[in-house]
């Protein structure tokens, strides 16, 4: 049977941990990781710490050793995750914006959306336009009601 490593808890850390576990202002998580933490300071184990929180045993384990690597910093947040992969690398990105911005199409004197479009498209060598980025410039596309001029009423 494993046996979880003991929690020792200075003067100020206990002091800070039940101001957060008797808190009614912080966010419900940090205080039920206070409490899983005060009660492996008192020696208890992570079942009967799962038991009287009504949590699972990993969830007391996964804090009270998150605990013992990061202190009390590690109780404020969740750790980050992964996310999505871009689905453009920020080198390619960088790249349309650098030829947008930095030089003049060939064919007209500033870049109009349709032309960065057909650039992102041969750049990137995708089938479908990205619009995900435009340079700083506002978008003209016709679809969108904030690209739209103001109608005015000619009665």
């Amino acid at each position: 049977m494993r046996i979880a490593p003991p929690v020792v808890l200075d003067a100020s850390q206990q002091e800070t941990l039940k101001q957060w576990a008797r808190s009614r202002s912080l966010p419900a998580r940090q205080v039920e990781r206070a409490k899983v933490v005060l009660l492996a300071a008192a020696g208890r184990t992570d079942l009967e710490i799962a038991a009287s929180l009504r949590i699972t045993n990993q969830k007391a384990a996964r804090w009270r050793k998150r605990f013992l690597s990061l202190g009390l910093n590690g109780l404020t947040k969740d750790a980050p995750r992964p996310g999505r992969k871009p689905a453009i690398s920020a080198r390619l990105k960088a790249e349309v914006v650098r030829k947008t911005t930095q030089s003049k199409p060939s064919n007209a004197t500033h870049w109009s959306t349709r032309a960065k479009i057909e650039l992102q498209s041969h750049v990137l060598s995708l089938d479908f336009p990205l619009t995900c980025f435009d340079a700083g410039e506002p978008s003209t596309n016709s679809s969108d009601p904030r690209s739209r001029p103001p109608v005015v009423d000619q009665r």
